[in-house]
């Protein structure tokens, strides 16, 4: 889709584009509505690889709702509602998540920024994310993708995840396979409040 075809999708939905944010896996804008900002991610035409992503990041923040820590998804548009308004492609879907204002540690890693008291060992935040985590592993949720560009520091210095689009549910996969990534979640947890501004390759990308 050309990106008048996405910001026609935008207002037909109801919101007015902000902007369009990159570099990103999906189609992501924020956007704002009558009273807030937003974060809205679309599926790419004939993309197997987006739409998969979409749902699961849909489904885990289905599971998520309520927990400390972790974006909170507001609406899932699927292809029907979309072709209702007026999108030239029938195998596009959408995702209305909650917009956290701050900076990514990717972000926060790259440049002169002092990192927050968040990643101080023993912190309440530093609690809230690992709490986080837990409680998604007991929701039936792993595989986290808990890396620099998928955690962000609010305004409010407290840390959340805002991309769980390549989340595993539990009773998609065997009992083996889901503790062994509810422990690489846990590693990786461990890695990136220890190393946060480390440029070593997280245990996320060790090979099996």
């Amino acid at each position: 889709m050309a990106e008048e075809e996405y910001r026609n999708l935008i207002k037909n939905l109801g919101f007015k584009t902000v902007s369009r944010l990159t570099p990103a896996s999906c189609v992501v804008y924020q956007v704002k509505d009558m009273k807030r900002y937003r974060i809205i991610k679309f599926s790419a035409p004939n993309d197997k690889w987006t739409l998969r992503h979409i749902l699961k990041e849909n489904e885990a923040l289905k599971r998520a709702q309520g927990i400390d820590g972790i974006v909170q998804r507001i609406e899932f548009y699927d292809q029907r509602k979309l072709c209702q308004l007026d999108s030239p492609y029938g195998d596009v879907v959408g995702l209305l998540k909650e917009y956290i204002p701050g900076k990514t540690l990717e972000q926060i890693k790259d440049s002169a920024i002092r990192l927050p008291k968040a990643f101080i060992t023993g912190s309440e935040n530093q609690k809230m994310l690992e709490s986080a985590v837990k409680e998604l592993h007991q929701r039936g949720i792993a595989y986290l993708d808990l890396t620099p560009r998928n955690i962000i520091i609010s305004q409010s210095k407290k840390p959340y995840i805002i991309d769980p689009g390549t989340a595993i549910l539990k009773e998609e996969v065997s009992k083996i396979r889901f503790l062994k990534e509810k422990q690489r979640d846990l590693k990786c947890l461990e890695w990136l409040l220890k190393y946060p501004r480390s440029s070593i390759p997280y245990p996320w990308y060790e090979s099996d």
